[in-house]
């Protein structure tokens, strides 16, 4: 076998001899060169340089290269590392006719977050098709790395060729032996269900394209018709954990003696690309290589057209690693693997550049830093814009304070201490931070968020950050930290914070028991996204103030849920679809407040209540909320143990009725608006009047005040002018 020098060697010894011999063989010949002699020369030169690389090529790409790249593409591949050995390249990424299939050469060793940087190199799509398909092989003398990536639809499986009738026969017989009880007991092996019986395995194939089908092994491909159950359905990730596959002889041939872990990944409704470059870049920040990968979407007929992103990552510790003999934490590793999904790209990239601060904390930090944007941005709109807030606390003199601040949350949520932290301890600990915060920063401006970041903490009083597959970061806090908004004094009943990948959102009341609507806000521009952001809470507060007065003759009081999403993710992250970020931003939202307000015991158990009651919230639909959204989150409620899950968001299309399409809000708008009209001595029902309408034109409620008053008024009413954020229509006739 050749060594990673040997290889080197080789290709310094091929460029160098080859082209010595190329170059003679025409300086031979004179000035005049003939076609012949040319395409002569060519030949020797090519034959000699593959009469090299293939010997090398056949002795060092793995059996799973072999058994799943035909011969026409292995061709193909052989000429590119001739190339690639001849012109001493470190890496060449190669692209199809139509662009939806790149290959990545690299040459040298493995190293953490490779992957992840190669992936960062590809399209986010190829017309409008996504990535579809990835097999990433590493040459077992770890001196090459070839990675296919396929975009758009693949073949499907439809079993009429000889190779797929042959691929299911040996599945259907493999998930046979499952179902006797064959393997039972065998770690190694999945557990009998209802998903191997031969019906269930034929739909699952139905729904996958031909080639991953037919170059499974069938063990490997159980173990993904396993987790693809358990997600089936969901916005979940399932993620199997399998070691030893270094002594996997008969899949893993010639795994080199290192240890080497087999990660299974089933993650729902994901944008693929995007998704495994995360798993990429987190698992480098763990120090383990990927040896190969292989990625399928199979279809998901059970969630409404979505899909299921089924990824296998064969990891080993990295040479630092090795020579440190590094305990690798697998059960936080897995967890953290499903929580990738729902992780914002920012904490993230974060971490990247200082690992040590770790991704909890990272999160923790982005979360405080965007709650306080808020609140801080009433005393100065400019010192505390979103941006220097950020990055402020990633200011390397600052982040260590900032760091500091989340280990005392991390410190005062701990679900493993025995009690919980007493007013003294946690003032204590805030005092001692000021200080230090006194002493090692300059500027005011930082002192100030440093120092609310540190109360905030203080007056957090429950949060989901232990809870395992949650789908956000939420925190209830103290409301005497947010404070007020533009309108009213009072100090509200209640407030939630909720951070996650592109959103954030509040949730504040006036009552215990209080009633209002969930609206998402998605900005166009990123000027647009800064001043919803700066303005976010005075948002909520006020509009459940405004809805708190409304209540004011019944029992529920007022509330409001105001979710920003970011669509603006620039060179962090994978580029979405508007209706994508905003479906995501729901589900996480909700389900990131049925943390804090489930009977799950073993939810419970997660978390460390300041707070010491049980509380019950009531969303109503309103701004972006389609009826899905309802559906969704009443059955999630539902599946949580929310004590009520059908009061958890009325409007729901098997129960009571529709606001939106019996336009209930516009129905008070335009009895106001008759009143008002009278008043200034217009009957309208006799008279002519004009209308402008400014504001939500394109959504439910001024649309539906159209309707009404053309209802009610007929002709009278003269609409001149509409305008909203999407755009303007005038009429002055």
């Amino acid at each position: 076998m050749l060594q990673v020098s040997q290889f080197r060697a080789l290709r310094r010894a091929s460029v160098r001899s080859n082209a010595l011999q190329f170059t003679r063989s025409f300086a031979a010949s004179g000035d005049a060169v003939s076609k012949e002699e040319m395409l002569r020369a060519l030949e020797k030169f090519q034959k000699e340089s593959a009469s090299k690389t293939v010997p090398w090529f056949l002795q060092n790409m793995p059996p799973s290269y072999f058994r799943s790249i035909d011969e026409e593409d292995r061709v193909q591949h052989l000429n590119a590392i001739t190339a690639l050995m001849g012109a001493q390249q470190p890496e060449v990424m190669l692209r199809s006719e139509d662009h939806r299939v790149f290959s990545h050469f690299r040459s040298g060793a493995n190293y953490p977050g490779r992957l992840a940087n190669v992936l960062d190199q590809l399209p986010q799509t190829v017309d409008n098709a996504t990535l579809a398909r990835v097999k990433i092989f590493t040459s077992l003398d770890d001196s090459l790395g070839l990675d296919i990536f396929r975009f758009g639809q693949q073949e499907p499986f439809l079993n009429q060729t000889e190779g797929e009738k042959t691929a299911r026969s040996s599945i259907q017989h493999f998930c046979g032996e499952i179902q006797s009880g064959k393997y039972a007991g065998n770690p190694c092996y999945p557990n009998p269900g209802s998903h191997f019986e031969p019906q269930a395995v034929d739909t699952f194939l139905n729904q996958c394209n031909t080639m991953y089908v037919q170059y499974s092994n069938p063990r490997r491909l159980a173990w993904q018709m396993e987790l693809f159950a358990r997600v089936r359905g969901t916005e979940g990730v399932a993620v199997d954990v399998e070691h030893n596959w270094e002594d996997r002889s008969e899949e893993n041939k010639l795994g080199g003696g290192i240890p080497q872990t087999m990660l299974t990944i089933a993650a729902s409704n994901v944008i693929p690309k995007g998704f495994m470059q995360k798993a990429a870049t987190y698992l480098g920040l763990c120090s383990l290589n990927v040896v190969r990968a292989h990625l399928d979407v199979v279809k998901d007929p059970h969630n409404r057209g979505a899909h299921v992103a089924m990824i296998r990552i064969l990891v080993q510790p990295s040479e630092e690693a090795l020579k440190e003999n590094f305990q690798f934490e697998w059960l936080k590793i897995s967890g953290n693997l499903k929580y990738l999904k729902w992780v914002d790209d920012r904490p993230v990239h974060l971490t990247l550049q200082h690992p040590d601060l770790g991704l909890s904390r990272a999160e923790i930090i982005y979360a405080y830093g965007n709650m306080l944007h808020g609140v801080l941005a009433k005393k100065d709109p400019f010192a505390y814009s979103l941006t220097r807030i950020m990055e402020t606390l990633e200011h390397d003199q600052h982040l260590p304070l900032a760091s500091r601040i989340a280990d005392f949350f991390l410190d005062k949520f701990d679900p493993h201490k025995e009690r919980l932290m007493t007013d003294a301890e946690q003032d204590a600990i805030i005092e001692e931070l000021k200080k230090e915060i006194r002493r090692n920063v300059e500027h005011e401006d930082s002192i100030l968020l440093l120092n609310s970041m540190a109360d905030a903490v203080r007056g957090t009083l429950r949060t989901n950050k232990f809870i395992r597959d949650r789908y956000a970061l939420s925190l209830r806090m103290d409301p005497k930290v947010m404070g007020y908004g533009t309108v009213g004094k009072d100090t509200p009943y209640g407030v939630f914070f909720i951070y996650g990948r592109r959103f954030k959102g509040f949730h504040v009341r006036f009552r215990d028991i209080a009633r209002g609507g969930l609206r998402m806000v998605y900005p166009s521009s990123t000027d647009a996204h800064a001043l919803e952001s700066a303005r976010q809470y005075n948002e909520a507060y006020n509009l459940a103030f405004a809805q708190q007065l409304k209540n004011k003759d019944i029992p529920e009081g007022g509330s409001k849920a105001v979710v920003l999403c970011d669509p603006i993710v620039g060179p962090i992250g994978d580029v979405a679809p508007r209706d994508f970020i905003i479906r995501k931003s729901v589900k996480a939202f909700s389900d990131a407040l049925l943390d804090l307000n489930t009977t799950d015991e073993a939810v419970k158990e997660k978390i460390v209540d300041y707070y010491g009651k049980d509380e019950l919230i009531y969303l109503g639909p309103d701004e972006n909320i389609i009826p899905a959204d309802i559906v969704w989150m009443t059955k999630r409620a539902a599946y949580r143990g929310y004590p009520i899950p059908r009061a958890f968001i009325s409007s729901k299309p098997d129960a009571g009725f529709n606001h939106k399409v019996y336009g209930v809000t516009s129905e008070g708008v335009a009895v106001f608006a008759d009143v008002a009209l009278r008043s200034q001595n217009i009957d309208p029902k006799n008279q002519p009047f004009t209308v402008k309408i400014t504001g939500g034109t394109d959504g439910d409620v001024a649309g539906n005040v159209i309707k009404i008053l053309h209802r009610e008024y007929g002709d009278n009413l003269r609409i001149v002018g509409i305008c909203d954020g999407t755009g303007v229509i005038e009429d002055p006739e």
